[in-house]
């Protein structure tokens, strides 16, 4: 059990390397996200809220597709091979689910700065809004 954990923690620490050596993938999802927190804020600055929310969840969605979908299909077969004998498949998958889980929780808290810099913070209630936010970025629920 204890060997599973570490070999687990192994393969998140690699998918963290990954990403820190071609930056470029999180790059481009902190400029959309920039990007569109300016766009929305250029076409109407005073959005009401439910525009702001829509707005919101549909930036949180085209980055997650844009970070996630590198995840997934930018491994090589030589990389699949490697990974394959430090873990099983299954190791695998809910290695890379978990951290780009957490990178999305990061992502959501980046685009909530975003989007509150550039058209305020419409909530009313924030600490509920904050503890809804993380669970359903992280699960995708």
């Amino acid at each position: 059990m204890q060997n599973g954990i570490r070999r687990f923690w192994i393969l998140v620490n690699n998918e963290i390397a990954t990403d820190l050596r071609k930056p470029f993938f999180l790059s481009a999802a902190l400029l959309q996200l920039l990007t569109t927190g300016m766009l929305c804020y250029l076409g109407n600055p005073n959005i009401q809220v439910k525009t702001w929310n829509s707005l919101f969840w549909i930036s949180i969605i085209f980055s997650t597709f844009q970070v996630i979908s590198r995840g997934f299909t930018g491994i090589s077969r030589n990389r699949w091979i490697y990974l394959n004998q430090l873990a099983s498949p299954f190791m695998i998958v809910i290695s890379k689910i978990t951290y780009h889980g957490l990178l999305m929780a990061v992502f959501g808290i980046l685009n909530l700065l975003i989007f509150s810099l550039f058209l305020g913070y419409p909530v009313h209630h924030g600490l509920i809004y904050m503890a809804a936010l993380l669970p359903s970025i992280v699960t995708g629920k």
